[in-house]
């Protein structure tokens, strides 16, 4: 009997500690489990999350435009290539308008030999009032010499509304830089045939460009305009440029820019937030960027409201 004792002692010794120790252990897991669930309640200050959203460089409004001919014909010379500064006033595109030139040189002649005619007529009428005055000239031949000269004179004013117009015409053939800017994309070569409207460069102001991002629709209420934000672009880790938001739409819209985070929710709507950049960045137009945005207080917890 005494070593039947020994044995059940041997075995249920271990089994005893075991058990102990598991008390222990479940005793600390669930203090834990308090601990967080305080440090998680509204009793102690938490500090708000950033809002991280996908963003691009995309161009203000009216910086980036894409200049078109306004004729048919063929590219005479492009001035610029791609990555060019340009001054507005500069001739950027010229096409072969040597139609347009003859028609603007007929035009020309056409209203120097009004001019003359306009002269000659008015000279006559003034010769005309003198002899009237004395008696020399009937009515009706005073009358004619009046209309003769009414007519050369409307006959000058068409002419010379012909050579604005086809001066303007003419005037389509050259493309001009509309502001200062950069050429980002070049269309044409020369030699090409166009026809009205062809596209034939793309320019934009680099100097009026912000920062456009896509904020989840959770974290529409938290984003306020003059929120700060910080703005980052692989090839530079580590490195952010301070930025401030500037504008919050005022509806959600839909996404255009695809998370490459998998765990992230992909949903549909989205608010668009542009923000602008306070130092010089090396962004590209449309390059894939990350914002994160200091959060406004949130609308629900300031309320007091819950669900």
């Amino acid at each position: 009997m005494n070593g039947k004792r020994r044995s059940i002692l041997r075995f249920l010794v271990p089994v005893a500690a075991l058990v102990a120790v598991a008390v222990v252990a479940t005793a600390l897991s669930e203090r834990s489990l308090v601990y967080s669930d305080i440090r998680q309640s509204s009793l102690l200050p938490v500090a708000p999350q950033m809002i991280h959203a996908e963003a691009t460089l995309v161009c203000q409004a009216g910086a980036e435009v894409t200049l078109g001919t306004q004729l048919a014909g063929q590219i005479k010379h492009v001035f610029v290539k791609e990555g060019d500064h340009i001054r507005a006033g500069d001739l950027l595109v010229e096409l072969v308008a040597s139609e347009e030139q003859a028609a603007l040189s007929e035009a020309r002649a056409r209203l120097a030999q009004a001019e003359i005619e306009t002269h000659y007529q008015q000279s006559r009428l003034d010769r005309f009032k003198q002899l009237s005055q004395y008696g020399y000239l009937s009515k009706d031949q005073f009358e004619r010499a009046q209309f003769d000269a009414d007519e050369a004179a409307s006959q000058a004013v068409i002419a010379r509304a012909s050579v604005a117009r086809l001066a303007a015409e003419l005037r389509k053939a050259k493309i001009l830089a509309p502001f200062d800017a950069v050429v980002v994309k070049r269309m044409i070569n020369e030699q090409e045939t166009v026809n009205p409207g062809t596209p034939v460069l793309r320019i934009a102001d680099l100097g009026r460009t912000w920062v456009e991002a896509q904020v989840d629709e959770l974290d529409a209420a938290r984003v306020h305009v003059g929120a700060k934000s910080n703005v980052g672009i692989e090839g530079y880790p580590g490195q952010l440029w301070p930025g401030e938001v500037v504008y919050v739409a005022p509806e959600l819209g839909p996404r255009t820019e695809l998370s490459n985070d998998p765990a992230e929710p992909d949903r549909a709507e989205v608010l668009t937030v542009r923000i602008k950049m306070l130092a010089p960045t090396p962004f590209k137009l449309q390059q894939r960027l990350e914002a994160a945005i200091v959060p406004g207080p949130d609308p629900i917890a300031r309320s007091g409201s819950s669900f």
